[in-house]
């Protein structure tokens, strides 16, 4: 099991990576809109470069959530790892860590600061250490 996996079961929640599939705008808000437009609740949205969408969502069996992605539009990635740096170089895992802390900064959910941040403590690629503290 993954690292990101082993930290979603905690959380209850699923990472599901989806990419686009026509010219839409790639914002993060009007990913939310089509998403929600499909019925499709999710936690956190982060883009992931110009092709990649890392959407969290709640329960752990995210089969039916990927058919209403899919409708609505969307690719799915099942076995796409944004830590998965073999071949790759260094700069990815930097923008990996920069985007995460982004999330963990900006998030208005503790469960999705509380996700990103167990995820990179096992990794064991710390956060930056200006990422204030998770409130109880």
């Amino acid at each position: 099991m993954s690292h990101r996996d082993a930290t979603a079961l905690k959380q209850d929640l699923s990472v599901v990576y989806l990419t686009f599939l026509d010219n839409m705008e790639k914002k993060v808000g009007i990913v939310r809109e089509r998403l929600r437009g499909a019925g499709l609740r999710v936690l956190n949205v982060s883009l992931i470069g110009s092709k990649c969408i890392e959407v969290l969502v709640d329960g752990l069996d995210p089969k039916d959530w990927k058919t209403g992605a899919r409708s609505a539009g969307f690719g799915v990635l099942d076995d796409f790892d944004p830590t998965n740096l073999e071949g790759k170089a260094k700069p990815n895992k930097t923008s990996f860590v920069q985007r995460v802390n982004h999330e963990i900064k900006t998030s208005r959910r503790t469960r999705v600061k509380e996700f990103y941040r167990e995820w990179l403590q096992l990794l064991g690629w710390a956060a930056d250490i200006s990422t204030p503290p998770i409130d109880p």
